[in-house]
């Protein structure tokens, strides 16, 4: 990614690693966005059904509901 960003290429990958991530953003975003190049994480069937769920619970708060709580897995 380090090169990506450095060089202007675009990078997409499949991670679902949301630490190493938010640590790539932290690293990299303001290299990438000088360069111009796009930085696409979580791209790919495992990442697929949670996007779906997200988009589907906003468009439920939108309608007017309420959310009232969200749990980690390791919570359940």
């Amino acid at each position: 990614m380090a090169l990506c960003a450095a060089n202007g290429t675009n990078y997409v990958d499949i991670t679902g690693e949301a630490k190493w991530v938010r640590r790539m953003i932290e690293l990299y975003d303001d290299l990438a966005k000088s360069t111009g190049a796009k930085i696409v994480n979580c791209c790919g069937c495992d990442s697929i059904p949670w996007d779906i769920m997200t988009f589907k619970l906003s468009q439920k708060l939108k309608e007017g509901e309420k959310l009232v709580k969200v749990s980690h897995l390791d919570e359940l």
